[in-house]
C-alpha cells in the first residue's frame, strides 16, 4: 500500500514545521509512509496565517494521484505517540476519516489531521469541497462542514443541520489521533496546537517536545539549532 503524509510549510507554518516534522519522520520510519511537505506558496495563494489551509485541497488531490492513503497533518501538530499506525483507523469501505472536535457547544470535524482513500467518492468530495464557501476563520474547515452536511454559523449554528449524499462513508477517528490543545484526551497519538497565536503555538510545540525528549521518545539531533536550545532550556529550567 502506498501511503504518504502531506501538509504545506510556508507562511506561519514554516515556524511550526522545524518543531513537529521531525516526530512525523519517527512515525513514518515505523509504519512505511513516505512525506511530503510543500514550503514554498502555491501561485494564487494569499500569504496569511491560513495560507496553508487555503492550498490543503490541492496538495491532497495531488497526492492521491499516486497513493492509496494520504494523511494530512497540519502543520502545527505534533506526532507524540508513533506506535500505531493510523492507516488501521479508517475501516475499509470509508473514502475519508476525520476527528470530531468539541469545544463548548462547537462540535464539528477537525481538518487538521485528515486520512483519504484513493478512491472515486474521495475526487468528488474534494471537488465538491472546493466549491463550496470558505468562511473565516475556518477556511477549508468550513469547506468540508458545508459539504458534510454542518452548518457553520460560528459557534452555535457549528452542528450538524442536514443530511448529505458523503456522510455514510466517512468515518470518525478516536480524538487521540488529533487531540486539540490543551483538550485532556488520553492517550493522546497527536498533539495539535491549533487556533491559539504565534507565541502560544510555538511555546505548547516546545513544551511537549520537552516531554518528547525526556521520555526518549525523540532526541534533539533530529531537529534545528533554535529549536534545540528553546528545549534544552526548557529542560534546564525543569530540572
Amino acid at each position: 500500500m502506498r501511503k504518504i503524509i502531506v501538509s504545506a510549510a510556508f507562511g506561519a507554518a514554516a515556524e511550526w514545521i522545524d518543531y513537529t516534522l521531525p516526530t512525523w519522520e519517527v512515525f513514518a520510519d515505523l509504519h512505511d509512509w513516505g512525506i511530503y511537505v510543500v514550503d514554498e506558496r502555491p501561485e494564487g495563494v494569499a500569504s496569511d496565517i491560513r495560507s496553508g489551509r487555503a492550498a490543503k485541497i490541492g496538495i491532497i488531490e495531488e497526492a492521491l494521484q499516486d497513493n492509496d492513503l494520504v494523511l494530512w497533518i497540519d502543520a502545527d501538530a505534533m506526532i507524540v505517540d508513533a506506535s500505531e499506525d493510523i492507516a488501521y483507523a479508517i475501516r475499509p469501505d470509508d473514502f475519508q476519516a476525520l476527528v470530531m472536535e468539541q469545544v463548548g457547544v462547537r462540535t464539528n470535524p477537525n481538518t487538521g489531521v485528515w486520512l483519504l482513500r484513493q478512491d472515486e467518492e474521495t475526487s468528488r468530495f474534494l471537488a465538491d469541497v472546493k466549491v463550496a464557501p470558505m468562511e473565516p476563520p475556518f477556511a477549508d474547515q468550513a469547506q468540508v462542514m458545508h459539504v458534510l452536511g454542518w452548518g457553520t454559523k460560528y459557534p452555535h449554528g457549528m452542528k450538524p443541520m442536514r443530511g448529505s449524499e458523503y456522510l455514510p462513508r466517512t468515518g470518525w477517528m478516536s480524538p487521540s489521533w488529533n487531540t486539540i490543545f490543551p483538550a485532556p484526551h488520553h492517550p493522546t497519538r497527536i498533539r495539535h496546537f491549533a487556533g491559539g497565536s504565534r507565541e502560544q503555538r510555538l511555546n505548547g510545540l516546545s513544551e511537549e517536545l520537552a516531554k518528547l525528549v525526556e521520555a526518549g521518545a525523540v532526541t534533539l539531533d533530529q531537529f534545528p539549532e533554535h529549536v534545540c536550545q528553546k528545549v534544552r532550556s526548557l529542560l534546564t529550567n525543569a530540572s
